[in-house]
């Protein structure tokens, strides 16, 4: 929490004051720290805002955008972010062409969808297997088509718009974040004079609209916390329609120089971050890493291949994975509720491993709830003999449990026991 106030705090400076020279690198920092603090995973709007957020301190503490004179001239940052977008784009596609996505018993995509209607009252029952199917291959052409005609220019606005709609619903089924961020990106494309303010009454009727749309397409009844889900949907309500109305609207103009503009104005650079940005995107096939590569709700797996063409090399740096036996232990003894409490730390543990660092974070968390001497118990499922490991619970829980590479969060801290079942992260 402290650290998403602390960025909060960093990103106002960029309504407050927008041409401060260091608003960017602020935010960027708070942005860092906000993604060291996730236990589990990090998820993939953090790296394409991070990579944004780069594009535009780097532009400001360097002064690389030519004419800069400390307003909304960031022409080199706006160039970096529409190639960020469109590798996002082309990315998110391919990690989709997997026999996993297609198979409408194991797509993320068709289950998304379920999950979407079951929000809106209508049973799965009512929605075709058909029509499921067709949507997910529908959102891999579509992914492909926006990056296409926004790297050819091909009547950019339209595909602006469509990909405004696309994204809308993406985050009324419940990630809203992600969406955000991606119709700022897609805002990069457009001409930043045709972006003019709203007078009152537009104002009133866009927000208007826009709670009509969110109460009849958002997904916000199946939270917990449904109020807060309400709110996010408005808010991504509001981007969409206001999206919508400026890349439509008239005098709405386009970008120039896709790709030629950063490269003229600084080529090293520019060279450096795409390609870091590609290699990001294309690191489950290179065996560098998985989490925040643009893979979700592909069913692509890094444990094995399921890619039509792309093979799925040994991840060298992936964590071992246990399969959580049980907790027990002279100092569990005669305590109640023992494996609600495994299933609260492992919500998961009857279907799915769970890697090293995960393991040894939920084990510390048991520290204070038992006296010395309980144990989890858990099988390395990589291991050939599967003995059982006894982790001792304590402040010094496992101490040389982990390995070097186990530190660091950059693979799913959960993977499927069968292979029956997704991956959908």
């Amino acid at each position: 929490m402290a650290a998403h106030v602390l960025f909060v705090a960093c990103a106002a400076p960029a309504v407050v004051v927008p041409g401060w020279r260091w608003t960017p690198a602020l935010a960027l920092a708070a942005l860092s720290l906000m993604a060291a603090s996730f236990p589990k995973r990090l998820p993939n709007h953090f790296a394409v805002a991070w990579f944004m957020l780069l594009a535009f301190a780097a532009d400001r503490a360097f002064g690389l955008s030519s004419g800069h004179g400390g307003g909304l001239d960031d022409a080199y940052a706006l160039a970096l972010v529409r190639q960020f977008t469109i590798i996002t784009y082309v990315v998110a596609g391919l990690h989709k062409l997997n026999r996993d996505y297609f198979d409408p018993r194991l797509s993320c995509g068709s289950g998304l969808l379920m999950e979407y209607a079951l929000r809106l009252g209508v049973s799965p029952r009512r929605v075709p297997r058909r029509l499921a199917t067709a949507l997910s291959a529908a959102v891999v052409a579509a992914e492909f088509g926006a990056a296409a005609g926004l790297a050819l220019g091909v009547r950019t606005l339209w595909v602006i718009a469509a990909a405004v709609v696309m994204h809308a619903f993406f985050g009324f089924a419940g990630h809203a974040q992600f969406s955000l961020i991606m119709l700022g990106g897609l805002l990069a494309f457009t001409d930043v004079e045709s972006l003019a303010p709203l007078s009152v009454p537009g104002l009133c009727a866009l927000l208007a609209g826009s709670g009509v749309v969110a109460a009849t397409l958002g997904g916000f009844r199946g939270f917990r916390l449904r109020h807060v889900a309400l709110l996010d949907n408005v808010v991504l309500a509001v981007v969409s329609l206001w999206c919508l109305l400026t890349v439509l609207g008239p005098g709405a103009g386009e970008a120039g120089g896709t790709w030629a503009v950063p490269f003229a104005l600084a080529p090293y650079a520019t060279t450096c971050l795409v390609l870091l940005y590609l290699v990001n995107g294309l690191a489950p096939y290179l065996g560098l890493k998985f989490d925040f590569s643009m893979a979700m709700f592909s069913n692509l797996r890094p444990d094995r291949r399921s890619h039509f063409f792309l093979p799925m090399p040994r991840h060298g740096l992936m964590p071992r994975y246990f399969e959580i036996s049980g907790l027990g232990g002279a100092g569990t003894d005669g305590r109640a509720g023992t494996a609600e409490l495994l299933t609260e730390l492992f919500p998961d543990v009857y279907t799915h491993r769970y890697s090293a660092g995960y393991v040894h974070a939920a084990v510390r968390r048991l520290r204070h709830r038992f006296e010395p001497g309980a144990e989890v118990y858990l099988r390395c499922v990589e291991s050939a003999t599967r003995e059982v490991h006894r982790l001792p619970v304590g402040p010094s829980a496992g101490s040389g449990f982990l390995r070097g590479r186990e530190r660091f969060s950059v693979y799913p801290y959960a993977l499927p026991l069968r292979r029956a079942l997704p991956l959908c992260c």
